[in-house]
């Protein structure tokens, strides 16, 4: 697939646009641009033709200009949707609290500023009797099980009885 980047002026044509704004940029011996990502991608399947113009390749180089060009175009982050410059994409992402992540335990999903206060019902809490029970067992476990706790005579004469 072929993409163009224009930035400034110039016009630069790809080989893809998978990840030409956060990695690296390479120009083949025929002169197309391409990712890591597309290269290695190729390089795993022993291709040895340019994707564009089938010309045989040899090697890449380093597209600094393409570098240069996406790392200042302007993005915008696509869980907070805050405008950035490319090359802080990388970084911002490491923080962002809007990106979505997962309970181990539960599968809920949380954003990140919000997984710190998560209460996840499946997380094992210890009773006082010392039996490990999952939070959202508790209530019952303290109405009907614990040993600890006394339950009423079944006779009905008042007396708390022990489990």
């Amino acid at each position: 697939m072929l993409s163009v980047l224009k930035t400034r002026g110039v016009i630069f044509k790809t080989v893809c646009s998978y990840d030409l704004m956060l990695t690296c940029y390479l120009v083949s011996n025929c002169g197309h641009s391409i990712c890591g990502t597309c290269q290695s991608r190729q390089e795993d399947q022993s291709a040895t033709r340019c994707p564009v113009c089938n010309t045989t390749l040899h090697c890449y180089n380093p597209n600094i200009a393409l570098r240069n060009a996406a790392r200042a175009q302007r993005c915008t982050c696509r869980f907070c949707q805050r405008q950035l410059v490319a090359e802080d994409v990388a970084t911002h992402e490491q923080e962002c609290g809007e990106i979505p992540l997962q309970c181990a335990t539960c599968s809920e999903k949380i954003t990140r500023k919000h997984i710190k206060d998560h209460v996840c019902p499946n997380e094992l809490v210890n009773c006082s009797c010392g039996a490990s029970v999952r939070r959202k067992e508790m209530e019952r476990h303290q109405a009907q099980l614990c040993p600890c706790l006394s339950t009423s005579c079944p006779l009905a004469c008042g007396l708390d009885l022990a489990r």
